[in-house]
């Protein structure tokens, strides 16, 4: 059936691990604790070759439990917004739904999902946030423990290969040849999941761009027909005056999007990467307790997250020691 988060697993079947030749984008480990064999299939959310290879591997293997990068509520929006043999489900088709779906029609015990919550999530970026800003003002502890955080994320992105998932494994040919799909796919239920505050964004973006058009085109009109010699309005549309302010402005444009970008970019880094790699790894884990050494776990994860929860289940580190290192937020 399908379990909440960290539920343990029903007995299963003994079965062999793949090799790790047999599947691209596939990280073969033996869990510290239990020694338990444990797949971690990287994917690409909504990518059609990543749908395929999920697919494939949990029809064709005889397993003890999958994990899912979802959490329960999650999970049970998709299925209310696109069941199985719906247009919607065939319009925006993913990999987790296709994972769960074929546990079901093998009869595998139990589908973990094990995510953290929507909820969760929001909490945890609100406070990262508030302590990043927190930081920037503080260079000598607070720069530190943001590059850290960057410098921490950074190996496991990169990876390298033969031991990791790395950057040429994006350049996989079936994974490029669905790109496109998953970048409209995820556009879509983006505007399907909000459909106003994307439609609102979007119309901001277009007013933006109108209205720069028209200021190039009439602000050297209304600039030629007011009389010269009127020291003020004349001196606020010149040329030299017009191209200080442009400038400063773009400095100061400049500054505040690269101090905001560094802000998301490190509460993404710690929340959406490697807070949820501990929470996967533990319901990983939580799974080879309960399982002995010939069963496999298989763990459907997108790519981002599976140097990360490898190094977790090898190191047998908590996401309670994780958290702790990785930001001190008390």
């Amino acid at each position: 059936g399908i379990l909440r988060r960290g539920a343990p697993p029903r007995p299963g079947v003994r079965v062999a691990a793949a090799a790790p030749g047999e599947q691209k984008h596939v990280l073969r480990v033996r869990e510290k604790e239990s020694g338990t064999n444990v797949l971690l299939v990287g994917t690409m959310h909504y990518n059609p070759s990543s749908v395929k290879k999920v697919d494939k591997i949990v029809r064709s293997s005889n397993l003890s439990s999958v994990v899912v990068e979802l959490c329960p509520g999650r999970m049970a929006a998709l299925e209310r917004f696109q069941p199985r043999g719906s247009t919607l489900r065939w319009l925006l088709d993913n990999e987790m739904q296709a994972a769960k779906d074929a546990a079901v029609d093998t009869k595998v015990p139990s589908v973990i999902l094990g995510d953290s919550s929507d909820d969760e999530v929001k909490n945890r970026m609100s406070l990262v946030v508030n302590q990043t800003v927190k930081d920037l003002l503080s260079p000598t502890h607070g720069w530190k423990s943001i590059a850290r955080d960057l410098f921490t994320v950074t190996p496991q992105l990169i990876g390298k290969r033969g031991k990791k998932l790395g950057i040429s494994d994006l350049f996989d040919v079936d994974l490029l040849l669905g790109t496109p799909v998953s970048f409209a796919r995820n556009l879509l239920t983006i505007f399907m999941r909000l459909p106003i505050p994307t439609t609102v964004l979007l119309m901001v973006i277009v007013a933006l761009q109108h209205a720069n058009d028209v200021a190039a085109s009439v602000l050297p009109g209304v600039q030629q027909a007011l009389p010269e010699g009127t020291g003020g309005p004349p001196l606020l549309l010149s040329s030299d005056f017009l191209g200080t302010l442009s400038t400063d402005l773009l400095i100061a444009a400049f500054a505040a999007y690269m101090l905001t970008a560094l802000v998301l970019v490190r509460a993404s880094v710690v929340v959406l990467l490697l807070e949820r790699d501990a929470i996967l790894a533990n319901s990983i884990r939580e799974c080879c307790k309960r399982a002995d050494s010939s069963q496999t776990v298989v763990a459907i994860l997108g790519m981002a997250h599976c140097n990360g929860v490898a190094k977790l289940l090898k190191d047998g580190e908590t996401h309670k020691k994780l958290a702790k290192r990785i930001l001190e937020t008390e």
